[in-house]
């Protein structure tokens, strides 16, 4: 939001401090500061109140005007909007007309703190400089508090501050801020055991900060905005020093730029209006959708990277949560040409957790994300923006809107690109990169390739448990894999996926484990959670025995189709030219000599099995029932 006056800058700084307006000049200063008080507790809906100082002085020095101010008071009530709105969520509507009926005795009006807790900052002493320059900007600066008393109720934090600062460069005549930097040397919380802020003490330090941003116009008309944070040395103790903590630095970093300073400016000053209208909040999104389109137009770059490093926690001495280094990143480029793109990144090194933390052998020691989407048709996108803007309106406007909306989605034709995935275990790795192309709303044009790498993948089991749905697939994805090229213990993966065959693995479809049970004929016997069961699987394992394949069950009649079944069913395929997915089909149950009658459970030999005579052995592969025996009826 932008307060008028020329310190449109000052509402970051006072959200920072808990409180104070900067100055306006000269002799106008004592009213610019009434003025703007009264703006921020309008702007804020009175959560927000000025209960004055104990002293404010002003002065002059040569050209910049300074204000002295000693114990600011800031009383913060966020029961203020519902108190005049009748309760949460009820904002009060136009008044109804006719007979006004008799009026209810209406509770008296609670002052803040009466009788509901309220949040009372004080500000021991504030500095402000105000300074005019010769390019026609205006230099602000701040001493900010050096002791900062946050009360709620009964209970009341000291904030302790060193060389508290803030500086700023506003151009005098659009009131917008172009450089803004914010410090401090170190801030400190300490609360003694037995307060009733922290009954067992609670001990912080922090700094130093330095916060910096910038918004540098071009001289041909484009515009640049970077920024930087760094807050370094974070540590605190609490409950008596049982629980401890250390960052050794937080730090961002963020950039956006752009082709058109004067549009970006039209821009502000619309979301400006919009904000500070006296307009419901739906009307309020309705001028802020229709002016997205246009924003799309205005920024080329917007990208932001946070990262955190040097973390410690620690209970009772014993290490919690240890950590080197972590980062997260977002990246939108693009949008003012032909083609956009989205790149999240995320990555950590060097975490452990300690043994006490609940399954931390699921805590990756390391791990990288970079996943985008890219090659975004932006034309499509602005107007996908332009059809949403519509979509407030009603009748054909609306429609109109949506059929443009849905058109335009056809051809936006992304690219998901997984530029990186690696997740390190002590005993299991994944190492994952891949892209999928167009749009699953066209998808005969779709197709996807990746690579996977599984370091340990026969250590899975014992990872995710006996009952974990992946694991009865880990014999057969072993059969599956190939070994890779770098590492004895790993397995490789090529993945790709493209209309028929949705999912292969190297080079075998494996389609037929996600699709539908036939409605008639058998069953495809395959790994399903509960297992298949039934006299169709204890054929298969007959057939599979007796053809001696690798790995066959010991114990083959168990009539369960999981993991080890499957496995097997993949040698034998591999061995008899066919495609190879663990799956019993038609073309398998032939190679197998077995041949299903449309019951699942009921299996009849091959029509070249010899037939068995009473009080013989049953052949491999040949399932008889006993005399006047019940069926058994499988899953």
């Amino acid at each position: 939001m932008r307060f008028r006056g020329q310190v449109s800058w000052v509402a970051f700084c006072l959200c920072w401090c808990g409180g104070m307006p900067a100055l306006a000049a000269d002799n106008e200063l004592k009213g610019e500061i009434d003025g703007l008080i009264h703006r921020l507790e309008d702007a804020s809906k009175g959560v927000f109140k000025w209960d004055g100082a104990e002293k404010m002085d002003y002065r002059q020095d040569g050209n910049t005007a300074i204000a002295d101010i000693a114990n600011a008071r800031i009383v913060i009530d966020e029961n203020a909007i519902d108190r005049k709105t009748g309760g949460p969520g009820k904002p009060q509507g136009p008044k109804p007309s006719g007979p006004k009926p008799p009026a209810a005795k209406e509770p008296a009006a609670r002052e803040p703190g009466a009788n509901e807790p309220v949040t009372r900052i004080v500000l021991d002493k504030i500095e402000i400089r105000r300074t005019p320059q010769a390019d026609g900007t205006i230099s602000f600066g701040l001493d900010l508090p050096s002791r900062v008393e946050i009360r709620h109720g009964d209970v009341a934090v000291p904030v302790m501050f060193k060389d508290a600062m803030a500086n700023a460069l506003v151009e005098g005549s659009s009131e917008r801020v172009r450089e803004l930097q914010v410090g401090f040397s170190q801030a400190k919380v300490e609360i003694a055991p037995g307060d009733a802020a922290a009954k067992d003490g609670f001990n912080l330090t922090l700094g130093p900060l330095s916060a910096i941003s910038k918004l540098m116009p071009a001289s041909d008309g484009s515009w640049k905005a970077p920024g930087t944070f760094e807050l370094k040395n974070i540590q605190f103790d609490a409950d008596n020093g049982t629980a401890t903590g250390s960052i050794d630095r937080i730090g961002a970093t963020g950039e956006a730029d752009g082709p058109d300073i004067a549009g970006l400016t039209r821009l502000r000053d619309r979301l400006d209006a919009a904000q500070q209208s006296d307009l419901p909040p739906d009307e309020r999104g309705k001028i802020v959708l229709s002016i997205l389109p246009d924003m799309l137009q205005l920024y080329s770059v917007a990208r932001t990277e946070f990262t955190v490093e040097g973390v410690k926690l620690a209970q009772d001495k014993l290490p919690l949560v240890t950590l080197g280094k972590a980062g997260f990143g977002l990246a939108v480029t693009g949008l003012t040409g032909n083609a956009a793109a989205l790149r999240i990144t995320f990555n950590h090194d060097n975490l452990s957790v300690g043994a006490s933390v609940p399954n931390s052998e699921w805590v990756p020691r390391k791990g990288d994300l970079d996943i985008g989407l890219e090659e975004i048709n932006s034309a499509g996108l602005r107007t996908i923006l332009d059809g949403a803007s519509k979509m407030t309106q009603d009748g054909d406007a609306k429609q109109q809107g949506i059929a443009k909306m849905m058109g335009a989605a056809a051809t936006l034709a992304p690219v998901l690109r997984l530029h990186d995935l690696a997740i390190d275990l002590a005993d299991v790795g994944v190492k994952a990169t891949g892209e999928a192309r167009d749009s699953l709303l066209s998808p005969m044009n779709y197709h996807a390739e990746g690579d996977v790498m599984i370091r340990g993948l026969t250590a899975l089991p014992h990872l995710l448990g006996d009952d974990a749905p992946l694991t009865a697939f880990v014999p057969l994805l072993t059969e599956l894999a190939r070994p890779a090229a770098d590492s004895s213990n790993a397995s490789d993966f090529k993945l790709a996926s493209a209309p028929p065959q949705w999912l292969q693995i190297n080079g075998q479809d494996v389609g037929k484990w996600f699709a539908a049970q036939p409605k008639d004929g058998p069953r495809l016997l395959r790994i399903e959670q509960p297992p298949l069961t039934g006299d169709d699987v204890r054929a298969v394992q007959r057939a599979l025995a007796e053809k001696k394949v690798p790995g066959a069950e010991a114990a083959p009649y168990s009539g369960a189709y999981g993991g080890t079944t499957a496995a097997a069913v993949a040698r034998f395929q591999k061995d008899s030219g066919l495609n190879e997915d663990g799956v019993v089909d038609a073309m398998t149950r032939a190679k197998l000599g077995i041949i299903a009658s449309a019951a699942p459970g009921v299996v009849r030999p091959a029509p070249d099995a010899s037939p068995v005579k009473p009080g013989t052995a049953t052949p491999p592969g040949m399932v008889r029932p006993a005399p006047n025996a019940t069926p058994v009826k499988p899953r």
